[in-house]
């Protein structure tokens, strides 16, 4: 007994050396991939603006007061600033170790990696998300990390991983929330909703959060935890929002303004088949999460089978989906998602599916491309396979939409009930 245990430490300790090597591995490609990239205003326009807006608040000139124009490399841009966190971070950086590049780059990197343990550290501690081979979550971090859209949007200075970060937070404390501990949960949802909240003054995408973590603390009965997330949200991203409203006139359209003008130069099938305008998409939006909030209600308490991680996915994919504005990297919003998605397959040994789920992936790896490619002017495509690629996006977020909801559900019935659909 003493030797098979030894033994099992032995492998164990050979198993995590192998991981962090790997793990290493990855950072320094990163870290290669981000140094020796230099910097052009055509492939790190978003950066570059962001930065610049960074550089002028130390000169002692408020976000929402500078001008709307930026002169980058002998020419004007312009560009929306945001909301204003990451951009005051950035300022921070600028100020702390002073006009260069090189320490706002290095930080993506850390949000990255910041995001993948995370990740790793809510599969492999939310109860809801059942491994047979709990081996296999050593290494959801490496496949976060490798992912393209990770690593691209990493390299080329998008900031969406810093949102993010503070959504997984939220989750992160979401879950810990249990009967045992009446004050420890109450901290934990404090935390949860100030993490919500800073993840939206960075950017909006964290508030499709809220209603999925208020209906799932109702029904565990979580009824002051569920009180205590709403308020926390709403205190400090509803203060500090209305201070700016109050106190920059142009806030309005600097910080929200890219969700009313942005449609005509997004990758969108509404776009390019509807030219939809911003007003009927929200209406839109709001009928479509109004009808997924009823499903998903009548699920809960009616058949109590729904996996939460799952649903939260669901949600944020059903934006993405119906929204008017798609770049390629929104889609890592639902990577952490996709990648539950992705290791409940192999897990499951549904080697079909798993290989489907890859395949639409890389389809919609082309389709992107297909679009950075004419966005930055390498091709100048027609309009009919701009409209083409556009359509097979949009079908292959529709395809993640299956797998969500396949996984969501989370009833042996449901799910053979849609395999059987999906055969047909």
């Amino acid at each position: 007994m003493p030797n098979a245990f030894k033994h099992e430490q032995t492998k164990s300790y050979c198993e995590n050396k192998k991981k962090h090597i790997i793990i290493l591995g990855v950072f320094l490609l990163y870290l290669f991939l981000t140094l020796f990239t230099k910097i052009t205003r055509d492939y790190f326009w978003d950066f570059l603006i962001m930065w610049y807006a960074g550089l002028y608040i130390t000169k002692g000139i408020p976000l929402y007061e500078q001008d709307h124009q930026k002169l980058i490399d002998g020419e004007m841009y312009a560009f929306p600033y945001h909301l204003p966190i990451f951009i005051y971070f950035l300022a921070f950086l600028i100020w702390l170790f002073g006009e260069s590049f090189i320490a706002v780059r290095l930080s993506f990197i850390v949000f990255a990696f910041c995001n993948a343990f995370l990740l790793e550290h809510i599969f492999k501690h939310n109860k809801s998300l059942r491994f047979k081979n709990r081996k296999i979550l050593d290494y959801v971090s490496v496949i976060f990390l490798l992912n393209p859209f990770t690593l691209l949007s990493t390299i080329f200075g998008l900031f969406d991983n810093v949102p993010l970060m503070y959504l997984l937070i939220a989750i992160v404390f979401i879950q810990k929330i249990e009967k045992e501990n009446r004050y420890k949960n109450y901290i934990f949802s404090l935390i949860s909703g100030l993490a919500i909240g800073i993840g939206f003054l960075t950017k909006v995408f964290p508030i499709i959060f809220v209603p999925i973590g208020v209906l799932w603390l109702l029904y565990k009965k979580r009824y002051v935890e569920a009180g205590i997330f709403t308020f926390s949200f709403l205190g400090i991203a509803g203060a500090i929002t209305g201070y700016l409203f109050i106190t920059y006139p142009r806030f309005k359209y600097l910080g929200f303004g890219w969700q009313i003008d942005r449609g005509a130069l997004s990758f969108s099938v509404y776009y390019y088949l509807f030219d939809l305008d911003f007003l009927p998409d929200l209406i839109i939006i709001s009928l479509g999460f109004l009808l997924i909030s009823a499903f998903f209600i009548y699920r809960l308490f009616k058949h109590k089978h729904v996996e939460y991680w799952s649903l939260s996915g669901f949600y944020i994919l059903i934006f993405i989906l119906l929204y008017r504005v798609y770049y390629p990297h929104y889609l890592i919003w639902i990577l952490p998602f996709l990648t539950y998605v992705g290791f409940k397959l192999y897990d499951s040994k549904e080697i079909r599916y798993l290989l489907i789920f890859v395949g639409i992936f890389c389809l919609q790896i082309i389709a992107n491309g297909i679009y950075l490619l004419n966005d930055f002017e390498m091709w100048i495509l027609p309009n009919a396979v701009m409209i083409i690629a556009s359509i097979i996006n949009f079908l292959c977020i529709l395809g993640y939409g299956f797998y969500m909801l396949r996984y969501s559900l989370n009833s042996e019935i449901e799910t053979n009930k849609i395999n059987t659909l999906y055969s047909i």
